[in-house]
Protein backbone atom coordinates (compact mmCIF):
# COMPACT_ATOMS: atom_id res chain seq x y z
CA UNK A 1 0.00 0.00 0.00
CA UNK A 2 3.14 2.55 0.80
CA UNK A 3 3.84 2.18 -3.23
CA UNK A 4 0.18 3.24 -3.93
CA UNK A 5 0.05 6.01 -1.47
CA UNK A 6 3.36 7.52 -2.09
CA UNK A 7 2.62 8.08 -5.87
CA UNK A 8 3.90 4.86 -7.49
CA UNK A 9 1.35 3.94 -9.45
CA UNK A 10 0.95 7.43 -11.20
CA UNK A 11 4.92 7.92 -11.63
CA UNK A 12 4.53 4.04 -13.31
CA UNK A 13 1.96 5.21 -15.69
CA UNK A 14 2.92 9.17 -16.40
CA UNK A 15 6.59 7.48 -17.45
CA UNK A 16 4.53 4.78 -19.87
CA UNK A 17 2.44 7.92 -20.68
CA UNK A 18 5.60 10.00 -21.89
CA UNK A 19 6.99 6.68 -23.39
CA UNK A 20 4.09 5.81 -25.59
CA UNK A 21 3.46 10.17 -26.02
CA UNK A 22 7.07 10.04 -28.07
CA UNK A 23 6.86 6.96 -29.99
CA UNK A 24 3.58 7.96 -31.06
CA UNK A 25 5.62 11.21 -32.71
CA UNK A 26 8.24 9.30 -33.90
CA UNK A 27 8.13 9.56 -37.71
CA UNK A 28 8.12 5.84 -39.25
CA UNK A 29 5.10 5.12 -36.74
CA UNK A 30 2.17 5.38 -39.64
CA UNK A 31 -1.53 6.48 -38.38
CA UNK A 32 -3.58 5.43 -41.57
CA UNK A 33 -3.49 3.71 -44.93
CA UNK A 34 -5.23 3.29 -47.60
CA UNK A 35 -4.52 0.56 -50.86
CA UNK A 36 -5.99 1.27 -54.10
CA UNK A 37 -5.75 -1.63 -56.51
CA UNK A 38 -6.14 -0.37 -60.11
CA UNK A 39 -5.91 -3.81 -61.35
CA UNK A 40 -4.67 -7.65 -60.40
CA UNK A 41 -1.37 -6.83 -61.11
CA UNK A 42 -0.94 -3.12 -60.10
CA UNK A 43 -1.83 -1.57 -56.42
CA UNK A 44 -0.93 1.31 -54.83
CA UNK A 45 -0.43 1.20 -50.67
CA UNK A 46 -0.12 5.14 -48.90
CA UNK A 47 0.54 5.52 -45.70
CA UNK A 48 1.05 8.51 -43.51
CA UNK A 49 2.28 9.34 -40.08
CA UNK A 50 2.11 12.45 -38.52
CA UNK A 51 5.15 13.87 -40.64
CA UNK A 52 6.08 12.11 -43.92
CA UNK A 53 3.53 10.29 -46.44
CA UNK A 54 4.97 6.91 -48.17
CA UNK A 55 3.43 6.00 -51.04
CA UNK A 56 4.29 1.65 -52.22
CA UNK A 57 3.53 0.95 -55.61
CA UNK A 58 3.43 -2.81 -56.81
CA UNK A 59 3.53 -3.98 -60.16
CA UNK A 60 3.32 -7.64 -60.20
CA UNK A 61 6.32 -8.84 -57.61
CA UNK A 62 7.99 -5.61 -58.31
CA UNK A 63 7.57 -2.75 -55.20
CA UNK A 64 8.56 0.53 -54.71
CA UNK A 65 8.32 3.06 -51.61
CA UNK A 66 8.58 6.60 -52.06
CA UNK A 67 8.63 8.61 -48.98
CA UNK A 68 7.71 12.86 -49.44
CA UNK A 69 9.95 15.21 -47.33
CA UNK A 70 9.32 15.38 -43.30
CA UNK A 71 5.69 17.66 -42.80
CA UNK A 72 6.62 20.99 -41.04
CA UNK A 73 4.12 22.72 -38.98
CA UNK A 74 3.54 25.71 -41.28
CA UNK A 75 1.78 29.09 -39.62
CA UNK A 76 0.87 30.52 -42.79
CA UNK A 77 -1.60 27.55 -43.07
CA UNK A 78 -3.03 27.77 -39.53
CA UNK A 79 -6.61 28.41 -40.65
CA UNK A 80 -6.47 25.66 -42.84
CA UNK A 81 -8.88 23.09 -41.18
CA UNK A 82 -6.85 19.62 -42.36
CA UNK A 83 -3.65 21.23 -41.36
CA UNK A 84 -4.82 22.86 -38.18
CA UNK A 85 -6.19 18.93 -37.28
CA UNK A 86 -3.03 17.64 -38.05
CA UNK A 87 -0.81 19.76 -35.61
CA UNK A 88 -3.54 19.81 -32.86
CA UNK A 89 -2.78 16.15 -32.81
CA UNK A 90 1.01 16.46 -33.09
CA UNK A 91 0.73 19.39 -29.92
CA UNK A 92 -1.57 17.24 -28.00
CA UNK A 93 1.01 14.63 -27.41
CA UNK A 94 3.97 17.04 -27.20
CA UNK A 95 1.29 18.78 -24.22
CA UNK A 96 0.04 15.63 -22.61
CA UNK A 97 3.87 13.97 -22.46
CA UNK A 98 5.17 17.22 -20.85
CA UNK A 99 2.55 17.77 -18.83
CA UNK A 100 2.88 13.42 -17.64
CA UNK A 101 6.43 15.19 -17.08
CA UNK A 102 5.98 17.82 -14.93
CA UNK A 103 4.02 15.91 -13.02
CA UNK A 104 6.50 13.51 -11.88
CA UNK A 105 7.68 17.19 -10.02
CA UNK A 106 4.65 16.89 -8.03
CA UNK A 107 5.21 13.01 -6.53
CA UNK A 108 8.77 14.37 -5.74
CA UNK A 109 7.52 16.96 -3.81
CA UNK A 110 4.32 14.44 -2.29
CA UNK A 111 2.01 17.35 -3.50
CA UNK A 112 -0.74 15.35 -3.80
CA UNK A 113 -2.47 18.40 -5.74
CA UNK A 114 -0.24 19.24 -8.20
CA UNK A 115 0.26 15.65 -9.19
CA UNK A 116 -3.57 15.23 -9.79
CA UNK A 117 -3.87 18.75 -11.55
CA UNK A 118 -1.42 18.21 -14.21
CA UNK A 119 -1.92 14.63 -15.05
CA UNK A 120 -5.19 15.62 -15.37
CA UNK A 121 -4.09 18.20 -18.12
CA UNK A 122 -1.90 15.51 -19.74
CA UNK A 123 -5.23 13.62 -19.93
CA UNK A 124 -7.02 16.24 -21.60
CA UNK A 125 -4.03 16.62 -23.91
CA UNK A 126 -3.85 13.15 -24.91
CA UNK A 127 -7.45 12.92 -25.72
CA UNK A 128 -7.42 15.91 -27.75
CA UNK A 129 -4.97 14.24 -30.28
CA UNK A 130 -7.07 11.32 -30.35
CA UNK A 131 -9.77 13.38 -30.64
CA UNK A 132 -7.87 15.94 -33.37
CA UNK A 133 -6.72 12.65 -35.39
CA UNK A 134 -9.89 11.18 -35.64
CA UNK A 135 -11.33 14.52 -37.18
CA UNK A 136 -8.56 14.70 -39.54
CA UNK A 137 -9.13 11.02 -41.06
CA UNK A 138 -12.90 11.56 -40.94
CA UNK A 139 -13.31 15.11 -42.57
CA UNK A 140 -9.84 15.48 -44.49
CA UNK A 141 -8.96 11.81 -45.78
CA UNK A 142 -10.58 9.45 -47.92
CA UNK A 143 -13.39 6.88 -47.07
CA UNK A 144 -10.57 4.36 -47.83
CA UNK A 145 -8.19 5.38 -45.10
CA UNK A 146 -8.27 2.85 -42.21
CA UNK A 147 -6.57 3.53 -39.05
CA UNK A 148 -3.61 1.67 -38.01
CA UNK A 149 -0.82 1.14 -34.97
CA UNK A 150 -0.12 5.08 -34.57
CA UNK A 151 -3.16 5.88 -33.76
CA UNK A 152 -3.43 3.04 -31.38
CA UNK A 153 -0.88 4.04 -29.94
CA UNK A 154 -2.12 7.20 -29.14
CA UNK A 155 -5.03 5.60 -27.58
CA UNK A 156 -2.85 3.77 -25.20
CA UNK A 157 -1.13 7.07 -24.24
CA UNK A 158 -4.80 8.39 -23.77
CA UNK A 159 -5.43 5.19 -21.35
CA UNK A 160 -2.42 5.34 -19.76
CA UNK A 161 -3.03 9.25 -18.66
CA UNK A 162 -6.54 7.86 -16.94
CA UNK A 163 -4.30 5.24 -15.29
CA UNK A 164 -1.90 7.80 -14.03
CA UNK A 165 -4.77 9.91 -13.14
CA UNK A 166 -6.42 7.57 -11.02
CA UNK A 167 -3.25 6.74 -9.33
CA UNK A 168 -2.23 10.22 -8.70
CA UNK A 169 -5.79 10.39 -6.58
CA UNK A 170 -4.45 7.34 -4.39
CA UNK A 171 -1.79 9.17 -3.05
CA UNK A 172 -1.59 10.49 0.12
CA UNK A 173 -2.29 13.66 1.10
CA UNK A 174 0.20 13.89 4.09
CA UNK A 175 2.27 10.76 3.84
CA UNK A 176 5.11 11.87 5.83
CA UNK A 177 3.17 12.11 8.73
CA UNK A 178 2.07 8.49 9.12
CA UNK A 179 5.80 7.34 9.38
CA UNK A 180 5.78 9.29 12.29
CA UNK A 181 2.89 6.92 13.68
Amino acid sequence: MAFTHRGGFAVLFAILTIGVCVVALLPKVFWVEAEVKLSDDFKVQIKSSLWQQCNTTTIGNYSATECSGIRKIDFNKIKSEPSAERDGAVAGLVLGGFFALASLFGVCCRSKCATVSLLVVSLIFTAATVGCYFRYKDHSLSSEYDFIYGYWVACVACGLALFSVIGSCCMNKNAEYEILA
